[in-house]
């Protein structure tokens, strides 16, 4: 979900928030983006702060500031205090929907003379220059209204605790209104719920650094990271339909593409017909990965394709390579080369069995004349009794 999105669909309730929030404290507020641009109405400004906006040197530095704060505050998931580049005290709370970072409430516009010596104050860390003011925009600055520091930081924690309740809101909505899902036993994902989610903030973290520095396409990287590992770590399905592991796979080979040049060109075939049949969730990525390995930096070609065969569905990854020496000996080199062991069927069954349960799946390597294939072979779960699947060690 973006922010944009989140407006759409909950703009009313935000924009009765905001009012609500506005008129309970006496604080101006507005919902921005991850750069600092305004997403909603601007509730409660001050006439100060409404000149400031149409000065251009003015609103940039205002997106800037508003930008410093929702990020800053993401960092951490908690409220972030600071001064504007004016001085003005500012409350940042982030707006995570379903562990993403979407932008901030941004709320404040009051003076604080005692506020901490220490206190951030967003010029200074950006070491930009001071706005110039006009002695009409002075006299406007000096009728904002004056709050203690005690007073701003009791009213930041209750702001934060009713964001916070909105964005459970819109993420148990989706949910109540989602497939069913069932436990899952396999041992191929963190078992402790504090590292998944550690895993998961810390990617989150970077990404919102990133956008500090500015760096766009990092950010869009760690973004789609920490989606993949969302699903991959989270899910508690025993197993879930062909389409959702084929979007998996998808996700996988796109997050490697990027980290290693888009050398290998993809060719992902399922047919229509398979999309909702049931498979073990995890095990054609598992596949994956044991198979494919330093084919990603080999480049050539990837062919992925399903099909159903009885009550079994049976996918074939197929590699051309982009020369023409024989397949295994060049793959023997490039797996000496990378420290990878050479894919063995079955080893990889075995690996596969040990975390989806025995018996789940049959691997075989493919005779080819050029390139490399393996293919796997596992039930599907629609026709047959999901509990004889699930894995004996679990």
């Amino acid at each position: 979900m973006e922010i944009t999105q989140l407006m759409t669909e909950r703009g009313e309730e935000l924009l009765a928030l905001q009012q609500l929030i506005s008129d309970a404290t006496g604080m101006a507020n507005v919902i921005v983006n991850a750069q600092g641009k305004p997403v909603s109405e601007l509730v409660g400004f001050c006439p100060f702060c409404c000149e400031m906006r149409k000065r251009r040197d003015g609103l940039t530095s205002c997106m800037a500031s508003d930008a410093y704060g929702c990020v800053q505050g993401s960092i951490d998931l908690q409220s972030h205090l600071y001064l504007c580049h004016v001085g003005l005290l500012e409350i940042a709370v982030p707006i995570v929907v379903d562990g993403r970072y979407l932008g901030g409430f941004i709320t404040g516009q009051v003076h604080c003379p005692d506020a901490p010596s220490e206190m951030i104050r967003v010029n200074r860390l950006t070491q930009s220059p001071t706005l110039a003011l006009t002695a009409a925009e002075k006299t406007l600055c000096r009728k904002i209204p004056t709050m203690g520091y005690a007073q701003c930081s009791a009213l930041a924690k209750i702001i934060e605790k009713l964001i916070s309740q909105f964005c459970q809101q819109v993420c148990l909505k989706p949910a109540k209104q989602g497939a069913k899902a069932q436990p899952h036993s396999s041992k191929a994902r963190p078992e402790q719920p504090a590292t998944r989610q550690m895993i998961l903030d810390s990617l989150i973290s970077a990404a919102n650094l990133a956008i500090i520095e500015g760096a766009v396409e990092t950010n869009a990287y760690l973004v789609q990271l920490s989606d993949f590992i969302k699903t991959a770590i989270f899910g508690d399905e025993t197993y879930w339909t062909v389409e959702k592991e084929t979007a998996h796979i998808a996700d996988f080979l796109k997050l490697q593409g990027v980290r290693l040049g888009d050398k290998l060109q993809i060719d992902l075939q399922v047919p229509e017909e398979l999309a909702f049949c049931q498979i073990p969730a995890g095990i054609w990525l598992a596949f994956m990965t044991h198979t494919t390995g330093p084919l990603l930096m080999a480049g050539g070609s990837l062919r992925i394709e399903a099909a159903m065969t009885g009550d079994q569905i049976v996918l074939r990854r197929i590699h051309t390579p982009p020369y023409k020496d024989q397949p295994r000996q060049c793959y023997a080199a490039l797996s000496t080369c990378t420290s990878a062991p050479l894919p063995n069927a079955g080893l990889i069954q075995k690996q596969l069995e040990a975390i989806f349960g025995k018996g789940i799946c049959e691997v075989e390597a493919l005779s080819l004349e050029r390139g490399e294939g393996w293919l796997i072979r596992v039930p599907n779960l629609l026709a047959q009794s999901s509990g004889s699947y699930r894995s004996t060690d679990g």
